[in-house]
């Protein structure tokens, strides 16, 4: 296996590890459901928060809502997820996940979760649990940093 040390630049690894985990994400999800990983992400979105708009969606994937649109479209016509005219706003729609939407993300969670843990599995119980902790520690920091930089948008609640 080729050294992959990145001489102590933790922006570069953190971005390499993020950007390979979305890439084997997106393979397996494609390959046995027919599922992109940003689809994936819309499903997790809903299903945490129902009734989001397409805005909302945009915002949390930082994103334009364009290229949300597109995706929502997609996923409508494959019945994953409804709408519904929001109440004081017939312009704006809310989005649900559908039966088949939610029967969907299960099968997606599991087959992300499988492919997480065997990446997992080469560090060890205690340093999984240290990791989540201090990668916790780190998102809190930097979604509060960036806030207060205004380089992205505070979430909706």
């Amino acid at each position: 296996m080729k050294n992959i040390s990145l001489l102590g630049h933790p922006i570069i690894t953190m971005h390499k590890i993020c950007f390979l985990n979305e890439k084997i994400q997106d393979h397996w999800l494609k390959k046995k459901l027919n599922l992109s990983l940003a689809q994936y992400m819309i499903l997790i979105f809903l299903s945490l928060k129902p009734g989001l708009s397409q805005e909302d969606i945009a915002q949390r994937r930082n994103c334009t809502e364009a290229s949300v649109s597109r995706i929502i479209r997609i996923m409508a016509e494959k019945k994953f997820i409804t709408s519904r005219s929001a109440v004081g706003d017939k312009r704006k729609k809310e989005l649900f996940l559908s039966d088949r939407g939610r029967k969907l993300l299960v099968r997606a969670k599991n087959i992300v979760n499988q492919e997480f843990g065997l990446i997992l599995q080469k560090v060890g119980q205690e340093e999984e649990n240290k990791l989540k902790k201090s990668l916790d520690k780190i998102l809190l920091t930097i979604t509060d940093r960036a806030h207060k930089l205004s380089v992205i948008r505070q979430e909706k609640q």
